[in-house]
Formats: C-alpha cells, structure tokens, sequence
C-alpha cells in the first residue's frame, strides 16, 4: 500500500526557494532596483515596448475617428512579432552582447528561415511575454501607466510620449515598423538595412541618441534608482567588477570599517549578508536531504551525528581540522580561533559538490563569520532586526552558545530547516502548485522523498542594473561578466551629484 506523502512523489518538481526564505532578499533588493527585476534587464525592451503601445493607440485611434477599444487579440499578435524581430535584430548583428533577449525557443524556426530563404514571415506570430516581463518595469520607470478602464487599460505619460515620439522620427519609412504592426513577409536586405532599429546593443550609436537620453532621463527621475546608480558608480570607479564581486567587495568593505557606512552601501551590505545567511540555510537544507537519502527513515538528532567525521579540505575556513559535536560552540568557536571564518570563501559550486557534513560544517562557518563580521552594525541599528530566519539564528547563536554543537544544530535544523520547508511546500500545494517536497514526517522520522536539494544564492537583480546601465553606454562590459564606468557614465554621474 502506497503512502500518502508517497503518492505524488513522481510529480515532484525542483522548486527554487524551499525554506521561503529568498523572498525576504528580493524585497531588499526591490527598494534600490526599484523597477529593474531579475527577468527583466535590457534598456531597449523599456523603450520598444513603450512606443508599440502608444502607436498602436494612435493606430486605432486614426482608424476609428478618434474612438477605439483596447482589443487584446490584436495587440498580443503585434507583441509577438516585436518580440520575433527584436530577436533576429539583436541575434543577427553579431556580437556577443545577447544575454537577455527573448523568443529563443519561441522564434528558432522564423531565424532560420530568414537565414535559409532571405525572408520571415510574421503573419502567424502570437505572444505577449514581452509585454508582461516588461510593462511592470516601464510603469515603474514613469513610461506607462495603468488606464482607466478595460477599454483603456494602459495610460502614456508625457516620458512614454517623449519615447514614442523619438522613437517615430528615427524610425519613419521603415519597413521593419509596419511589419510589427501588420505582419506579413520581411525581405532579408530590408531586414538588415533596419535591424538597427530594433537591435538591442545599438542604443549606444548615433542613430538612437534621443531615445537613449530620455531613457537616461527615466532613470534620474526615480530617487531611489538614481542613487543605487550612483553607489554603482562609486563602486565601479577603481576597478571593473562582476556583479558577484561587487556584492563582495561592498560587503567586506562595510564590515572592516567601524564608521557608519553610507546608505546604499549599508543596504547592499545588508542585502548580501542575509544572502549568506539564507545559502547557508540551504546548505543544511542539503545536507539533510544527502543524509537523509542514504536511509528509508531517520530522526533528526541521527542525520546530524552522521555529521562528525567531516572535515573542510581549507583549514581557513573553520581555522582547525578538529571538531566535535559533543563540544560546545563556545569550545567550537574557540578551537578555531578569534579571527577564524572570516577571511575565508568557498565558490557556491564547489561547495554544493561536497558530502552533507562538509555541507553543515560550512553552514556553520558561515553563520559565524555572518554573525561576527556584521555585529557591530547590528549592534549600532544600522542593520535593524527584521525578525526574519537571520536574525533569528544569530540569535540562537548566542542564546545556545554553551550547549553542544550538536544540540544547537539540531534546533537550528529542525527550525529553519525542517520546518520551514514542510511549511513553505504544503502551503504551496495547498495552492496548487507543484509538489516541491524532499522529505516528510513519520512520528519522529523523517522519510526521504528520494529529490535532493541544491543549495544557492538568491537571485540578483543588481545582474539586470548593470546590464541596463551598460546598454545605455553609461558602464561597459568587459572581461569575465565584469563591468566598467564609461566616459558618458562618469559625466552622468557628476550630474547626479551636481
């Protein structure tokens, strides 16, 4: 006889955020990118979007004596085929700059065929995942607006009236325009001898000037927006960085110096710190489920002491290859040594390789290095207690610093860990989504549902920031996913302060 927890478990999905806790890091996020999200990092598609819909309403409009209904149908149809061209443009002009672009699996067949037979065909195409990645974004960004009224559901401020009309003048007699609006077949040489029109690397040429400033200008205009820009500048001026690495550096910048960093510094500081903390939640997470799939059913107090005999191959990280479980963390902490964990770094990946103990062990030195490096700002009320997973585990940190290592990682396991995700996954599927379970209760036991659980990083939208800055000349790209300030970006920035 199946069990019931059993009966679904060939349904089960990966899941992303099993211990619901990246949420907590994405709303951070969200207060400084502000309309920028992590789907949603090309300038070019803020600026398409927007003059689409304001010239489908001047369309429909002209068509109808100055009165017509928001017909969805029609506008999905001109969607996908802005969608479709943007693509093959962007594709098309060579380049390695593509990261971002839309329609890949949709549109395959169309840019092979403008290979292959020198034309595509757009009368077919029907999709409005353009409009709904990028419509939030653009009304964030003061360029759209929510209407009235179903028979007006979008409004065009003066910023998207501004867009629109630049956007007509360089644009006026191409063919790639009708296209999007009417369809039909698109010549090869029409195609590129206008692509630059659509291409979303060529915001930065002459050709695009005015919608590339008043893209600018969009920008400015959000408070919050203009100073995560100029944090980046800051940030970016000595040396080019990755995303990731400028994370880092603002991090363990912040929590070297004893003074009051600024304000985007401290909440970009914070921001990574509970990305830190939250990894190394799931790290148990995966330790448990690695330990766990090596048994039909486990208590929690037995999958931590299997935990014992694993040793980290940098002595760095924790400062001492000896550790015991029946040590208290105070002990713990003191075999290691006052300066241990925080100079030390695993890469995500190569953590997430290692056997469960190793797994836990880190999570550990993780949570210590977090609660250490970041004390005197939480001490000071510049990182205020949110009441969320981190705070709490800092707390048990000290509250439990006495009792053995393995008590407090049984707690932490059964809290955080065990807990939380029953509670985040059944109430997913309370909700009707898929089933995201790894393990589940049995009286005392926990039973594995065979599915491991891969520890990571929220995501960035701090990736899409640059990205969006980069596209309109303002950072550059360079080596290894770096970023750098460009001339135009450091004049921007002198106007930001001036």
């Amino acid at each position: 006889m199946d069990l019931f927890w059993n009966a679904g478990q060939r349904d089960t999905i990966n899941g992303v955020d099993l211990l619901g806790v990246r949420q907590v890091d994405q709303d951070l996020e969200q207060i400084w990118a502000v309309a920028v999200t992590t789907v949603a990092g090309r300038a070019r598609y803020l600026s398409l979007l927007t003059w689409t819909i304001a010239e489908y309403y001047e369309r429909i409009l002209a068509a109808s004596d100055g009165r017509a209904t928001f017909d969805w149908d029609a506008f999905k149809r001109i969607s996908g085929r802005l969608e479709s061209i943007t693509l093959a443009a962007t594709v098309s002009a060579g380049g390695s700059k593509d990261l971002g672009v839309m329609g890949r699996r949709n549109y395959l067949m169309e840019l092979e065929h403008l290979t292959s037979h020198r034309s595509i065909d757009l009368s077919e195409i029907s999709r409005l995942a353009l409009h709904l990645t990028y419509y939030g974004p653009c009304r964030g960004f003061g360029l759209l607006q929510d209407g009235p009224s179903a028979e007006r559901p979008i409004q065009i401020p003066p910023a998207g009236q501004a867009l629109h009309a630049a956007r007509n003048a360089a644009t006026k007699g191409a063919r790639l325009v009708d296209a999007v609006f009417l369809g039909g077949k698109v010549d090869h040489e029409d195609f590129v001898r206008e692509r630059h029109l659509f291409d979303l690397n060529a915001l930065t040429g002459d050709a695009a000037t005015n919608e590339r400033e008043l893209l600018q200008a969009a920008f400015r205009r959000s408070e919050k927006f203009s100073e995560t820009m100029g944090w980046i500048f800051r940030s970016l001026a000595a040396a080019p960085r990755s995303p990731g690495q400028l994370m880092k550096w603002n991090y363990e910048t912040c929590v070297a110096s004893p003074a009051e960093p600024g304000r985007l510094e401290l909440a970009f500081c914070e921001l990574e710190l509970r990305r830190r903390v939250h990894f190394a939640l799931e790290l148990l997470l995966s330790a448990t489920t690695l330990t766990l799939n090596d048994h039909e059913a486990v208590t929690l107090p037995n999958i931590v002491d299997q935990w014992q005999d694993a040793r980290l191959s940098s002595d760095d990280v924790v400062g001492t290859t000896m550790w015991s479980l029946t040590h208290s963390l105070a002990t713990f902490i003191a075999q290691a040594g006052p300066r241990s964990f925080e100079g030390a770094w695993i890469a995500p990946r190569d953590i997430r390789d290692a056997s469960g103990g190793q797994q836990a062990l880190y999570a550990v030195a993780l949570f210590l290095a977090c609660e250490r490096q970041s004390r005197h700002l939480r001490v000071a009320g510049w990182i205020p207690d949110r009441r969320s997973a981190v705070d709490k585990v800092f707390a048990r940190l000290g509250a439990d610093a006495n009792r053995p290592l393995r008590d407090v990682l049984v707690e932490l396991v059964r809290e955080h860990v065990v807990g939380r995700h029953l509670e985040v996954t059944l109430g997913k599927m309370g909700r009707g989504m898929g089933c995201s379970l790894r393990f589940y209760p049995e009286g005392a036991a926990l039973r594995p549902l065979v599915t491991a659980a891969r520890a990571g990083f929220s995501a960035l939208r701090l990736r899409n920031v640059l990205a969006t800055l980069a596209d309109i000349g303002l950072l550059a790209r360079g080596d290894d996913a770096t970023f750098l300030v460009t001339t135009a970006g450091a004049r921007f920035h002198t106007e930001l302060r001036g």
